[in-house]
């Protein structure tokens, strides 16, 4: 999978200074990172993460 991939999905990451990001589903959250528990699109990600 790649990041430009349609098929790749992403979770909402945030890290200790509240700040939001997305990661794809397939690598591992980063140790200061925690998934909120949304996954989705490319885009889904992205405007969820827009939001917060």
């Amino acid at each position: 999978m790649s990041w430009d991939s349609p098929d790749t999905l992403f979770h909402v990451v945030v890290d200790e200074e509240e700040e939001h990001s997305i990661r794809p589903d397939h690598k591992p959250v980063p140790a200061d990172w925690c998934a909120v528990g949304v996954s989705g699109s490319t885009e889904d990600r992205l405007a969820r993460a827009e939001r917060v």
